[in-house]
């Protein structure tokens, strides 16, 4: 087994072990990474990662890990599949799936939060357009108000399945599994690179998440509150009409 060394970058690879594998193109070692920042990672405890992509377009994702950090975290995720363990330390694990990933049932309290804090920060983007401040209502669309209509599209969803199934990376499979129109609406909520691009994206996603979160309320039986959505969208309205120079609020 060849040995981990320090690069010139300050980082670790190993130069022998990737060799059979080819020539690296794109090479990153995050937990170096992170070391570099002030992050901690302690490679004894935690292993090290080491990942490439090959001139031949494949990619290799190596992590590294003493046996104790092994036996530690070995099976935490379902789809652990063991390859090779030549020296017998590995426990037998029961079947492969992706029931680590599926997407959990909400609670009433859960489903609450995500209505409540849509509804609330829902005016800071129309705020943001008012203001012409286009990267920060985009901010607030993108890192607030989508993260929550994606939740409510993924209970949407899974509630079709017994609550067994997963969605993928980043929701990716929503396009997928969720009826075209849905889809469709999803999908125009993105690439908002101008003011009225950004009040139709802001548009589109209040409408789909009002549709799927009152589907949701009535699959799992709970309490989807209309007096906030029309109450934020109320004092939406009111910003939208209000004029450039405009010192005070009507709503």
């Amino acid at each position: 087994m060849s040995t981990l060394r320090p690069t010139s970058r300050g980082c670790w690879q190993s130069e022998a072990g990737l060799r059979p594998f080819g020539l690296p193109l794109v090479h990153q070692e995050p937990d170096a990474l992170d070391m570099a920042v002030g992050q901690t990672c302690n490679p004894e405890t935690d292993g090290y990662t080491i990942m490439n992509v090959f001139t031949d377009g494949n990619r290799m994702d190596l992590h590294l890990e003493t046996v104790a950090a092994c036996k530690l975290g070995y099976g935490s995720d379902s789809q652990t599949v063991p390859l090779l363990d030549k020296d017998g330390i590995l426990p037998p694990l029961p079947a492969t799936s992706d029931r680590d990933h599926w997407v959990k049932r909400p609670s009433a309290e859960l489903f609450y939060h995500h209505t409540n804090d849509f509804w609330w920060v829902a005016p800071y983007v129309a705020k943001g357009l008012w203001r012409n401040e286009l990267l920060y209502a985009n901010g607030m669309l993108a890192n607030v108000i989508r993260p929550h209509l994606l939740d409510m599209c993924d209970w949407l969803v899974a509630s079709d399945y017994d609550w067994r199934i997963s969605t993928g990376k980043m929701h990716k499979e929503l396009q997928q599994l969720l009826p075209e129109t849905l889809w469709r609406q999803l999908a125009s909520t993105y690439a908002a690179g101008t003011i009225s691009d950004t009040w139709h994206a802001l548009d589109m996603s209040m409408d789909l998440f009002a549709q799927v979160a009152g589907q949701v309320a009535s699959r799992l039986e709970f309490n989807y509150v209309r007096e906030e959505e029309r109450g934020s969208r109320k004092y939406i309205d009111a910003i939208r009409k209000l004029a450039p120079d405009a010192t005070s609020i009507e709503v």
